[in-house]
C-alpha cells in the first residue's frame, strides 16, 4: 500500500481527510496525522511517506520549511499543498522546493480523489522503473562476473578495467586474499530436474549459501554461471579466513540436503592473493567438482587435495581386465560382479583422473561388445534397440553410477549366453584345463598332445571347449602364457627373454609381439610402468 502522511493544525480538517476517502480501497494507507512540522519530522524517523498532504500555515513550522526539511530526509517523497492561499509567490516557491500538487480549501471529494491517483500512477510507475533498474543492474553485474571467471589475460589493465566496471555496479572486490568455491545440483534420486524447478531450488541454495557467509561474517560474492552452477568469490582478510571456508561448505551440503531435500556437490580453488588471481581458482574449482565423477555427490572436494594425491593416468592392472574376461567366458556372474567392483575400487584408491576413468570404462565395456561378438551374437538382441552406449555413459553423473550400468550390461550378456552343460563335458574341459596350466611353458604344445593326453578325439575336444567356453584351445594355451608371463614381469626376476622362454616362447620379438596384442602394451613398456609405480 502507498503510505500517505497528513499535516494540518485544524483539528477537524485533520478528522475530514481520514474520513473523506476510503483510503484502504484506494490502495492507500494512513500513517501518520500531525498538527505541525515538527510532529512531521519526528514521524519521518520511524516511517518514509509515499505522500505527504501538508498545510502551508501551521505553527511552529508553515509548510513550505517544512518541505525542504522533509525533501532532505526522503526526498522521494510526494508533497501536495493544502491551503486557502492562492498567492502567486507561495506556489513559485512551492514548485522550486518539488511540491507535486496544489490544492486549495475548500476542496472536493473529487478533486482529492484525482490528485492522489494520479500520485499513485506516478509512484507506482517509479518503483517499476526502479525494479526494472535493479533487474538490469543485477543482468549486467553477473555478466560481468561471468566475463571475469573466464578471463584468460596477462593484462593486468585489462583485469583493472573489469574491476573498475564491477565497482561501477555495486560489486566491490577489493581484498587482501580471494578464493572461489562452485556449486552444482545433483541430479535428484537420478532423475532429470525441469528447468523450472531448476531455478528455484537455486535461489535457495544461493539464499541459503549468502546467509551462511553473513552469519559466518565472511564476504562473498555469488552469481549464475551459463551452466547452471553458483559461483562464489570468498573475498578474506587473512590466510586463516580461506582456511574456514571448506568448513562453511560442508555446513552448506549439510543445510541444503535438510532443508531443502536435495544433494549439491561444491568443489573449492586455490587461494590467490591478487584479483587477476580469481579466474585462475575458479578454474580450479571447476576441476575439483569434475571429480564428482570419480569420488561422488554430495561432498566438497578441495583442488589442493587432489593435487596432494596426484591423480595417475597412465597406469592400468590389466589382470583386472584379464579376469573379467575369463569370468565372463565362464558365464559366472557373481565372479563377473566381483571383478567390477575391484576395477571400480582401483580407480578410486588410485585417483584416476575423469578423462582415464572414462576411457577405461569404455575399455570394460569393449571387453563385454567383443565378447558377444566373438560368441557370434546380436547386441541389440542381448542388450537391447535402443542400446546406445556412449549417451547412457554421459548421462552417468558418477563412476558408482557407470558401474552399476556396467553391471547390468554384463550381467545381462551371462544370463544370455549361459547353457546347461553335462558333467561329462565339465569333466573334460577341466581336464584340458589342467593339462594346458601344467604344460605351458612346453613350446611345443599342441592341440593334439592334449587330445592324446585325454584319450579324446581332436575334432570333438575343439567342439566341446568352443561351444562351452566360447573360445578355442589355442586362445586358452595362449591367455594362460600371457598371465603368467605378465606374472613373472611383475616379479622383476628375469629377464624379458628369460621370461619368454619360461613361458613357451623361443623366440623373445614374437613372445613380444603376443604380450602386446593380448594386453596392448610391449612387455618392456609394462615393465616401465611397473618401476614408475
Amino acid at each position: 500500500m502507498i503510505k500517505v502522511v497528513i499535516a494540518d493544525d485544524e483539528k477537524r480538517f485533520r478528522e475530514y481527510m481520514e474520513r473523506v476517502l476510503d483510503w484502504e480501497a484506494l490502495d492507500f494507507k494512513i500513517c501518520g496525522i500531525a498538527s505541525n512540522g515538527e510532529q512531521v519530522l519526528e514521524l519521518l524517523e520511524n516511517v518514509r511517506p509515499d505522500i505527504a498532504l501538508l498545510d502551508i500555515n501551521m505553527p511552529k513550522m508553515d509548510g513550505l520549511v517544512l518541505t525542504e526539511k522533509l525533501k532532505d530526509i526522503s526526498p522521494d517523497t510526494y508533497v501536495v499543498f493544502i491551503t486557502g492561499y492562492s498567492e502567486f509567490e507561495y506556489a513559485r516557491k512551492a514548485v522550486k522546493l518539488g511540491v507535486s500538487e496544489y490544492l486549495l480549501k475548500p476542496f472536493s471529494k473529487e478533486e482529492l480523489s484525482k490528485v492522489m491517483l494520479k500520485l499513485k500512477e506516478n509512484i507506482l510507475k517509479k518503483k517499476e522503473d526502479e525494479k526494472q533498474n535493479v533487474s538490469s543492474r543485477r543482468i549486467i553485474r553477473e555478466e560481468m562476473l561471468n566475463r571475469l571467471v573466464r578471463l584468460e589475460s596477462e593484462d593486468m589493465e585489462e583485469f583493472q578495467e573489469y574491476r573498475a566496471k564491477l565497482e561501477q555496479l555495486g560489486c566491490n572486490l577489493d581484498a587482501p586474499f580471494y578464493t572461489v568455491s562452485m556449486i552444482e545440483m545433483d541430479k535428484a534420486e537420478g532423475r532429470e530436474i525441469l528447468k523450472e524447478d531448476r531455478q528455484l531450488w537455486l535461489f535457495g541454495i544461493r539464499n541459503i549459501l549468502e546467509e551462511l557467509g553473513d552469519n559466518a561474517g565472511k564476504s562473498q560474492i555469488v552469481f549464475q554461471n551459463y551452466e547452471n552452477r553458483l559461483i562464489s568469490i570468498w573475498q578474506c582478510e587473512s590466510r586463516e579466513q580461506i582456511e574456514k571456508i571448506p568448513e562453511l561448505m560442508e555446513q552448506l551440503c549439510d543445510l541444503v540436503y535438510r532443508l531443502l531435500g536435495i544433494s549439491v556437490t561444491i568443489g573449492v580453488g586455490v587461494e590467490c592473493s591478487e584479483f587477476a588471481g580469481i579466474p585462475e581458482s575458479c578454474r580450479k574449482a571447476f576441476v575439483s567438482l569434475q571429480n564428482k565423477f570419480i569420488l561422488g555427490n554430495r561432498r566438497v572436494i578441495l583442488y589442493n587435495k587432489l593435487a596432494e594425491e596426484n591423480q595417475k593416468a597412465d597406469f592400468y592392472r590389466l589382470d583386472l581386465n584379464e579376469e573379467l574376461l575369463i569370468n565372463l567366458r565362464r558365464n559366472d556372474r557373481q565372479k563377473v560382479e566381483e571383478n567390477l567392483a575391484l576395477v571400480e575400487a582401483e580407480m578410486i584408491e588410485n585417483h584416476y583422473s575423469m578423462d582415464y576413468a572414462n576411457a577405461a570404462i569404455m575399455g570394460i565395456l569393449s571387453i563385454c561388445l567383443s565378447y558377444i561378438v566373438e560368441m557370434k551374437g546380436n547386441i541389440q538382441e542381448i542388450l537391447g534397440k535402443q542400446f546406445s552406449p556412449y549417451q547412457e555413459l554421459k548421462q552417468k553423473e558418477s563412476m558408482s553410477e557407470c558401474f552399476e550400468w556396467l553391471a547390468e550390461v554384463f550381467g545381462a550378456t551371462v544370463d544370455y549366453f549361459k547353457r546347461p552343460r553335462s558333467k561329462r563335458a565339465d569333466q573334460i574341459i577341466g581336464d584340458v584345463e589342467k593339462y594346458i596350466q601344467e604344460h605351458y611353458s612346453d613350446f611345443e604344445l599342441t592341440v593334439e598332445d592334449i587330445s592324446e593326453a585325454v584319450f579324446l578325439d581332436i575334432s570333438y575336444i575343439r567342439k566341446i571347449f568352443s561351444k562351452y567356453k566360447g573360445y578355442t584351445i589355442q586362445e586358452y594355451i595362449t591367455a594362460v602364457r600371457m598371465r603368467a608371463a605378465k606374472e613373472k614381469l611383475e616379479q622383476q626376476n628375469c629377464s624379458i627373454s628369460e621370461t619368454a622362454e619360461q613361458c613357451g616362447y623361443l623366440d623373445a620379438g614374437y613372445f613380444s609381439k603376443c604380450f602386446k596384442k593380448y594386453y596392448h602394451v610391449s612387455p618392456r613398456q609394462y615393465l616401465n610402468q611397473l618401476q614408475d609405480h
